[in-house]
């Protein structure tokens, strides 16, 4: 039951970056924000991703 909440857990993480990064990306007043917010968002994506796989691997899924 563990390995599906956080399976759940991190495709909810996934959702709500994207969400708030589009937002947030599309409120900055300079480019150089903008650039700042995309960087971030890859990073915590990847680890989003990474954290997600590494889940279904050690539980077998």
């Amino acid at each position: 039951m563990d390995e599906v909440v956080l399976s759940w857990l991190g495709a909810l993480g996934l959702m709500l970056n994207g969400s708030l990064g589009w937002y947030m990306y599309y409120r900055a007043k300079s480019r150089t924000k903008q650039q700042v917010i995309t960087v971030v968002g890859a990073v915590l994506v990847t680890v989003c991703i990474l954290v997600r796989v590494g889940v279904r691997v050690a539980y077998g899924m």
